[in-house]
């Protein structure tokens, strides 16, 4: 029996660990990704140079190479297509109308507000877009492009004056020159990676997330497990099954941003495809959970069983970069020390010392990752500290403006 083929939209960082586990299991794996050089193009069997959101383009691909499933994993941008593409060959997938919704904020939005689901207030605008300094005197704003991932172009603004700067940066990120703008929640940031089965969330993992400092939101990593008492993982998992069954979403794996504020629990991202951010590696460390392989065999129709949950340890995936523009430098020497430590489990630099590198304000501009173990919370964060502290990972001759 010939091997099946899998297409994966995305060949950046994020998607390497797909197409890799894609390959380990005998798929023929082709890679779609309009940045020849990125890294997944040469993990691939075959590759494409094509914009992922160029849904015919995609479709043509996927049927002359007779696909057997179709991912896009790690990347919003894509979800919509590889739901069009799968209803037009009738392979698993979301459906495409409730891929459309979640991936645009400002559709969410609205879903959220139109079915009663508590959201931020809101609003929808273009280039001309004006916010009054009375609405900021009751808090900060989130603006953030209508489509777009990776937390570029999102910005915390507290004034008149601050969103305005900050429109250009956030419609460069924007293809539909479209932006949002909601109130900021207050409360614990979280991130929830599941599985849906029969509508059912079958298994869940909520993990605390962390983030730059303001006025950006970049995930920055995330803890296991949870601070969230009982009561509040309970609620928060009945808040994601009651959206995705008002979506007509049934099956497979999900991602899901929260807060858990002082009067509710806001979703403020929900997305039918694997979380980005190495979520994945940090959940086969913690939970023996392989995510990438349970995609791939969801997306190609062989209907992977629901993962067993179990008690995880204290453990974290961080994401490493720096907070200025300029040249790379970190203790090498120490970066080595670490590896060597028992509470490292992998430490990673992805370019050189020396290699021009931006500021971490969103998923694109990272430096690195290192997934650290603990035996709590509180030496958990210790150890992040000090990982951080003893790496000291900076950029030379930069400056402040991102």
């Amino acid at each position: 029996m010939a091997c099946k083929t899998l297409l994966v939209l995305g060949a950046s960082i994020y998607q390497m660990a797909a197409i890799r586990r894609a390959r380990e299991l005998g798929y023929r794996v082709l890679s779609v990704d309009n940045v020849p050089d990125n890294p997944g193009h040469a993990c691939a069997t075959k590759s494409f140079c094509v914009d992922i959101v160029d849904r015919d383009g995609v479709l043509q691909i996927a049927r002359s190479e007779r696909i057997d499933g179709i991912v896009a994993p790690c990347t919003d941008v894509g979800v919509p297509t590889a739901s069009f593409v799968a209803e037009a060959l009738g392979l698993p997938a979301p459906p495409a109308q409730a891929s459309e919704i979640v991936v645009h904020k400002s559709r969410f939005r609205r879903f959220q507000r139109e079915q009663g689901e508590p959201c931020p207030d809101f609003l929808v605008g273009d280039g001309r877009l004006e916010i009054s300094g009375a609405c900021f005197a009751e808090g900060a704003w989130i603006l953030k492009p209508d489509a777009s991932s990776g937390s570029k172009g999102v910005f915390i603004v507290r004034s008149p004056q601050e969103l305005r700067a900050r429109l250009p940066q956030a419609l460069e990120y924007s293809r539909g020159g479209r932006v949002v703008a909601e109130r900021l929640i207050a409360g614990h940031q979280g991130t929830c990676e599941g599985v849906l089965q029969h509508g059912r969330v079958a298994a869940a993992w909520l993990l605390d997330r962390q983030t730059a400092a303001p006025p950006y939101v970049a995930t920055h990593g995330h803890y296991l497990p949870t601070l969230l008492a009982p009561a509040a993982q309970a609620a928060v998992r009945e808040r994601i099954e009651t959206l995705w069954a008002k979506l007509g979403v049934r099956e497979g794996l999900f991602d899901c941003d929260f807060v858990v504020g002082h009067d509710a629990i806001h979703v403020l991202e929900l997305s039918p495809r694997l979380g980005g951010n190495s979520i994945a590696r940090l959940l086969q460390f913690a939970a023996g959970f392989d995510a990438n392989e349970y995609i791939i065999r969801f997306a190609c129709g062989e209907n992977p069983p629901a993962p067993q949950q179990h008690a995880v340890p204290a453990c974290a995936i961080v994401l490493l970069g720096t907070s200025r523009r300029g040249r790379l430098r970190y203790d090498s020497d120490e970066a080595q020390r670490l590896r060597g430590e028992s509470w490292v489990v992998q430490l990673e630099i992805d370019l050189p010392a020396g290699a021009l590198v931006e500021p971490f304000i969103n998923g694109r501009h990272r430096a690195g990752e290192a997934l650290i173990v603990a035996g709590d919370r509180r030496q958990l964060e210790h150890r992040v500290g000090e990982l951080k502290a003893r790496l000291a990972l900076d950029a030379e001759h930069g400056d402040d403006r991102p």
